[in-house]
């Protein structure tokens, strides 16, 4: 009996050792910082893959999309993510960042997911020029980001996007007049 309660005892141990002790302590769920993890570099790619295809998850619940988008290390690690070399990693970030811009204040830290965006029209790969016209398209409708792009987005902005409007692809080339129909309303505003 005693070795019964014994191996009880510690089966009771074993279970309670791997839970973080503010979960023991108050029954709530306490998040790790994955930073804290030491990783080898595959190890820390397939991580950020993990947490990013989790995020776009996320993204596609309407109610997520603005907590997402108003997180500053949320939207400082897409950022990174959509300039990586990982394909995988790339695209689910501009997934993401596709889904929550029409909740992004370029006001804010959210204006450093513009750049990436801009570059990725110069993209061979037809859905990354997709996501980005949607997400640039997104980012004017608010009224709020309008003085931000009058001020960042050049000229060259402009041929590029009206580009899009030549090529025979037609998702592409509705998404581009889509885009090039919100970007003239307050285009003809810019500053000469």
């Amino acid at each position: 009996e005693e070795e019964e309660e014994e191996e009880e005892e510690e089966e009771g141990n074993e279970t309670t050792s791997g839970v973080c002790p503010s979960t023991q302590e108050t029954g709530e769920f306490a998040v790790p910082d994955i930073r804290a993890f030491d990783f080898d570099a595959e190890d820390t790619i397939e991580v950020e893959c993990l947490c990013c295809t989790i995020l776009r998850n996320l993204s596609f619940i309407a109610e997520n999309e603005g907590p997402l988008a108003q997180n500053e290390e949320i939207m400082e690690s897409l950022v990174v993510w959509m300039s990586s070399p990982v394909p995988e990693l790339r695209q689910d970030a501009l997934d993401t960042v596709s889904n929550i811009t029409h909740h992004v204040s370029l006001a804010g830290f959210g204006a450093s997911c513009l750049p990436p965006l801009v570059a990725f029209l110069a993209s061979d790969d037809r859905d990354e020029c997709i996501y980005a016209i949607e997400s640039l398209a997104k980012l004017a409708l608010d009224h709020d980001n309008e003085h931000v792009l009058v001020c960042v987005l050049n000229d060259s902005f402009y041929e590029k996007l009206c580009s899009f409007l030549h090529v025979i692809d037609h998702e592409v080339q509705m998404m581009a007049l889509h885009a090039v129909n919100i970007y003239s309303e307050f285009a003809l505003a810019k500053p000469q």
